[in-house]
């Protein structure tokens, strides 16, 4: 009961994280949009953040089936880093701090124009492994 509880409690605090911070992805994503569609910053931070999620979901099924991991983290370590700067740049503008130039925005426009090709590609290929393990799974069990 009480492994079951602990694992219940921090998926609890996952998604409460993932929440903070989706509103911050969100806005820093807006800040790429042309006036007037900043709203679309909300589809690349749901992708993100529900990335992040599944990917979480995902080392647990495959440690579970005794399958490497390794790829896995660092694709949550890639997400994280995306969160973290939008995190950073909403902080610095609600702080006022003047970032209409700078490392900051460099960094922002880049990281955030990567974000969404480099996540087709490694999601994808999660996905397409995952699929092919259990297609090999089914095809083992079939020869049976």
């Amino acid at each position: 009961m009480k492994p079951k509880l602990i694992n219940g409690v921090l998926w609890l605090a996952f998604l409460l994280a993932m929440a903070a911070s989706i509103n911050h992805l969100a806005w820093t994503f807006g800040t790429v949009e042309r006036p007037g569609h900043e709203w679309l910053g909300w589809i690349p931070a749901v992708a993100v953040d529900t990335g992040l999620a599944a990917l979480a979901y995902t080392i647990q099924q495959r440690k579970r089936a005794k399958r490497p991991v390794a790829i896995l983290w660092a694709g949550v370590a890639g997400f994280a880093a995306v969160s973290a700067l939008a995190n950073l740049y909403h902080a610095l503008a609600v702080e006022g701090v003047a970032i209409a130039a700078g490392w900051v925005v460099y960094a922002k426009a880049f990281v955030l124009s990567a974000t969404l090709p480099v996540a087709y590609i490694f999601l994808g290929e999660i996905i397409s492994g995952d699929d092919a393990t259990a297609a090999d799974k089914l095809a083992k069990q079939a020869d049976r």
